[in-house]
């Protein structure tokens, strides 16, 4: 059961994480559009904030430069892999390392909060 309660945790880690992309285009986009753009640019860029915040709060680690350089700054897993030294299968080792990682520091986050 545990094991399945960490996969879930990884798997909302990589969902959230996934967002800054999204949140990213979002806001370009409102720039384009200007006065048209019909969206909270200011609550849009408060999400990117506290996603980014969470991830550059996890100590220094090869795992928080991949998910800086892969869901932060867009570069795909081959690219990661060679900025690391890596092969791109040890990417997707180190990956599920990385959102494991993550996963937990959102809980303790969340447990102090509490």
């Amino acid at each position: 059961m545990a094991g399945n309660e960490r996969m879930s945790a990884e798997t909302a880690a990589d969902r959230k994480l996934s967002c800054y992309r999204k949140l990213k285009s979002i806001i370009e986009a409102a720039e384009f559009l200007g006065e048209y753009a019909e969206i909270d640019a200011g609550a849009v860029k408060a999400d990117l904030f506290e996603i980014r915040r969470s991830v550059m709060s996890l100590p220094p680690s090869p795992e928080r430069l991949l998910l800086i350089q892969h869901y932060i700054n867009g570069n795909t897993f081959e690219v990661c892999a060679e900025l690391l030294g890596i092969s791109r299968r040890s990417v997707f080792r180190m990956r599920k390392r990385a959102l494991a990682l993550y996963a937990r520091s959102e809980e303790e986050t969340e447990e102090k909060i509490i």
